[in-house]
């Protein structure tokens, strides 16, 4: 995965998932990011638990949308990405359990944070 740059007060550009200071002023940083971010984190609890993303479904670009909001912003938008995982349930017939998308949501988030921290500490 890249690491997702964004411009800080005084003009630093610091990665949302792991930290690294960006001293460039291109916009077209493309470095291998030391953390994996919140959507590639619920990819991975969810295929654990026995599903997978099918051939026309959003799941891979929701998964990337996260991990360019970063942990933060998917708290924020906690409800929506619930959503996603709803709608997706229904389209493939699955039953729904809030309480399970919750669970994995907060997991993925959690685990993106433990993994930035540590890849913070690694610099």
């Amino acid at each position: 995965m890249k690491c997702v740059f964004r411009q800080q007060e005084g003009g630093q550009r610091v990665c949302l998932l792991c930290g690294r200071v960006s001293l460039s002023k291109s916009k077209k940083i493309v470095r291998i990011c030391r953390a994996r971010g919140p959507g590639w984190h619920l990819k991975q609890l969810i295929r654990n638990i026995g599903f997978s993303a099918d051939s026309g479904c959003e799941c891979s670009d929701h998964a990337k949308r996260m991990d360019e909001w970063g942990a933060d912003e998917c708290e924020v938008r906690f409800e929506e990405i619930c959503g996603w995982l709803q709608e997706e349930a229904r389209k493939r017939g699955i039953p729904y359990l809030s309480v399970v998308s919750r669970m994995l949501v907060r997991r993925a988030i959690s685990n993106a944070r433990k993994e930035a921290e540590r890849a913070k500490t690694q610099t």
